[in-house]
């Protein structure tokens, strides 16, 4: 094959992988603001960096952002979910693989490595890759140089700047001997943990604009009821910056004249966000009396909250105890508490 060929062939299937970002990252929370500062100084680096932060916390989004703001920005920026792939896959999706290297390879075909040539290489959930991948993934960072899939043992030179996500501890994989130190510390360069939502709620309101307008239904963008913007300003958003952008999506589709009611937000929503976003809960009745007591509000708040992180990490108990920031043997206390059946969960 000629040289002329080969970069025909790589400039064809990098169109299967890149992408650009026409995205806003919203930065209106003070916690926002500084973390967009060390994004900022770390983007114009060449550094690895390994982005850390909850599930739908914005990890991929910021990862773009990074690459539009960095000198590779005229480069591709190549993404790939680690946690997506499976094992028997995952290797040639990285690396390509050569024709007849297995049963279904009819032709050549590149990986993501090189796609990313002179450009960005997102490796998003970097927590799911396999060991077996990992060993080649440090390799191919400290030789700077890839092997397709069934080659002759030609090694490619790869030139992309490495972007790493995950939602995990990846200190506690080590640990648990699920994931490789010294990949650890090559992908760990420039670590960045990413704020929740619940922590930069002065961002909130410019996010419900801004999905309000991407998810006008062909017209006019959606109007809310007071009730529900209460919810949508009071909840607690376990599923982060993707779990609103979901229910403002909801309620452009559902809603009825163009305005949206609480009954158009999703059912979790409107559970948890009810017992926050009504105050005629605890105000007196007539007698003087308060219909419920401040244990009981926190006891029922406590409770809703455990309910939804179960239910966004599929009742797996040990994520769960990520998305609300406590240790697993503390969820495990207030399981039993609240009598709490996470089975109900799975999915």
């Amino acid at each position: 094959m000629t040289k002329e060929r080969g970069m025909q062939i790589l400039a064809a299937q990098k169109d299967r992988y890149d992408f650009e970002y026409g995205g806003e990252v919203v930065a209106e929370a003070p916690a926002m603001r500084q973390f967009l500062k060390r994004m900022e100084r770390a983007a114009k680096t060449d550094a690895p960096i390994l982005l850390r932060g909850e599930t739908g916390a914005g990890k991929s989004m910021l990862a773009k952002w990074i690459h539009a703001r960095s000198q590779r920005s005229g480069g591709p920026f190549i993404g790939m979910n680690c946690g997506a792939i499976t094992e028997t896959l995952i290797e040639s999706e990285l690396f390509g693989h050569e024709r007849g290297a297995f049963t279904g390879a009819e032709k050549r075909r590149i990986g993501r490595f090189e796609a990313a040539q002179d450009g960005t290489l997102l490796l998003d959930e970097i927590g799911d890759a396999p060991l077996s991948v990992q060993v080649k993934l440090l390799r191919a960072l400290q030789e700077r140089a890839i092997e397709r899939v069934g080659s002759d043992g030609q090694a490619i030179p790869v030139n992309a700047r490495i972007i790493a996500a995950t939602n995990q501890d990846l200190r506690a994989g080590i640990e648990k001997g699920s994931f490789r130190k010294d990949l650890y510390y090559r992908l760990c360069a420039v670590p960045i943990e990413i704020p929740p939502l619940r922590e930069r709620r002065e961002d909130i309101p410019p996010l419900i604009s801004m999905f309000v307008k991407k998810h006008a239904q062909g017209g006019a963008p959606v109007q809310f009821s007071q009730n529900a913007t209460d919810i949508l300003l009071k909840y607690s958003y376990p599923g982060n910056v993707r779990e609103l952008e979901h229910a403002i999506e909801n309620a452009s589709i559902f809603a009825e004249d163009g305005v949206a009611h609480v009954k158009d937000l999703p059912e979790d929503m409107t559970r948890s966000g009810g017992a926050t976003a009504h105050p005629q809960q605890t105000e007196p009745n007539e007698n003087g009396a308060a219909q419920m007591s401040m244990p009981e509000e926190v006891a029922q708040l406590e409770r809703t909250r455990i309910e939804q992180a179960l239910r966004a990490a599929k009742g797996v108990q040990s994520r769960a105890a990520v998305y609300l920031g406590i240790s697993e043997r503390i969820l495990r206390h207030k399981l039993k508490k609240y009598r709490i059946d996470k089975s109900r969960f799975k999915r």
